[in-house]
């Protein structure tokens, strides 16, 4: 049986989240993605690098045209 977390642990973690969630409106010429799976944006004060999640892994799958099972093996070796 799945065990699940309180209201009080949900609101808790969605406030959490809330403090630390970032947003970017860059042009796509500042995006990069490194053989590590990871993002590169360039701001202008800064270069960050973040994960890529899967949800942004089917969109260039998508974007490319090509099958999600032809572009999983690519980003999991």
């Amino acid at each position: 049986m799945k065990t699940g977390c309180t209201l009080e642990e949900l609101a808790r973690e969605l406030l959490d989240r809330q403090e630390h969630k970032r947003d970017f409106h860059a042009r796509t010429k500042t995006l990069n993605m490194l053989p590590t799976a990871q993002f590169r944006l360039e701001t202008k004060d800064e270069e960050i690098f973040m994960p890529a999640t899967a949800h942004a892994h089917a969109q260039m799958a998508s974007k490319l045209n090509l099958p999600k099972v032809y572009y999983d093996p690519f980003v999991t070796s």
